[in-house]
């Protein structure tokens, strides 16, 4: 069964001259529950730690980072991500 994930970012200053795209890295995933109930309701502990990198020259800020969960098309979960600025 796969499963996309889709992170969507809000970018704070879009006033960039030169765009270069922001890399990701999937360091770690794991899935502690992953149960069925009435075959219509889906309980599940998804943990995955991303690292993402910004190859642009200049310095930006995300207000916002979200992870969007996608099965056939269809958003059966998101939450938001915590940032660390290193």
């Amino acid at each position: 069964m796969p499963i996309t994930l889709l992170i969507i970012f809000y970018v704070a200053d879009s006033s960039h001259d030169e765009f270069s795209p922001v890399g990701f890295n999937i360091t770690e995933a794991s899935i502690t529950q992953f149960n069925l109930i009435d075959g219509n309701t889906l309980y599940y502990n998804f943990q995955v730690n991303i690292i993402a990198r910004n190859s642009n020259k200049k310095m930006t800020f995300y207000r916002k980072m979200n992870a969007i969960s996608l099965y056939k098309g269809n958003e059966f979960a998101w939450a938001p991500i915590a940032c660390k600025i290193y």
